[in-house]
């Protein structure tokens, strides 16, 4: 908001608006510990200025060991795959993980730090130093809408996550809101491949797609035109990154069957490749 002072010369002139004094003092509480807002937004402080540093210090401490421990109980509730071989991270990689897991404020940040931490242990090296550092430059708001993103990726039998680019399917995507469409930026980012990838319809007979519980096997329609062109056409799609594909593995998503089963349906002999449903196992 502007506020307005009449001139010398009788014409009004906006004036920027200083910010709200409670606002201020709630931010700086915020930062620095509850008793020193007021005190330094009116000038006249009860504690000296190496007590107030003193007081910071220890605000801001304390609030990164509640992350911290709140990270380390959420932890030790991850399950852990059969047959994995616990060890313990090295010094190296712990270091960035407590810097990290200690400015986690919230629920949804924790929670990823935690998933971290324990397939950290249960097989070291599965986490890159990079994925660390990655996690702390993203804003809430990106970390929240990765997460609608990533409810819409399909996955090979190896567990990596990828999207098809496809018009089809993009389409089928936008019903669920254009909003939750943004591959540019993730791309951008370096969450998504900036290479497109393809499916060739006869290099691709027998690989398996997988939406959560159910999974697909492609096969050739045109066999003959399989056979002698065998990387004439396909489909393309877009893979995760090595960062998205860890950062996605420690988020728990929505499921949407009606879209995977829709996009199926969609590409369904487009290209020549077929999708054949397999009975869930056992």
């Amino acid at each position: 908001m502007n506020a307005t002072v009449l001139s010398n010369g009788g014409i009004t002139r906006p004036v920027p608006a200083v910010l709200p004094e409670t606002t201020l003092r709630w931010v700086i509480d915020a930062a620095c510990g509850s008793t020193t807002g007021e005190a330094v937004v009116a000038e006249t402080p009860a504690l000296s200025l190496d007590d107030r540093a003193a007081d910071r210090a220890f605000h801001v401490e304390r609030q990164r060991q509640e992350n911290l421990e709140s990270v380390f109980r959420l932890a030790a509730r991850c399950p852990v795959e059969d047959g994995s071989k616990p060890g313990v991270p090295d010094s190296g990689w712990l270091e960035l993980f407590i810097e990290g897991a200690g400015d986690a404020g919230q629920e949804v940040e924790r929670g990823i730090w935690a998933r971290w931490l324990a397939a950290e242990i249960a097989a070291p090296g599965a986490i890159s130093r990079r994925t660390l550092a990655f996690l702390r430059t993203l804003d809430a708001w990106e970390l929240e809408s990765f997460h609608e993103y990533g409810a819409f990726a399909f996955a090979f039998e190896s567990g990596w996550r990828f999207l098809f680019e496809d018009d089809r399917a993009r389409r089928e995507l936008w019903t669920y809101g254009r909003e939750v469409d943004l591959t540019t930026h993730w791309v951008e980012i370096g969450l998504l491949s900036p290479e497109v990838s393809t499916l060739f319809t006869g290099k691709s007979r027998g690989l398996r797609i997988v939406y959560r519980q159910r999974t697909w096997q492609l096969t050739a329609i045109d066999q003959d035109a399989a056979a002698t062109e065998p990387t004439a056409t396909g489909l393309r799609y877009r893979k995760f990154t090595a960062i998205g594909q860890q950062l996605a593995d420690a988020m728990t998503f929505k499921t949407f069957n009606g879209y995977a089963r829709n996009v199926i349906k969609a590409l369904q002999g487009t290209v020549g490749l077929g999708f054949e449903e397999l009975a869930a196992a056992g």
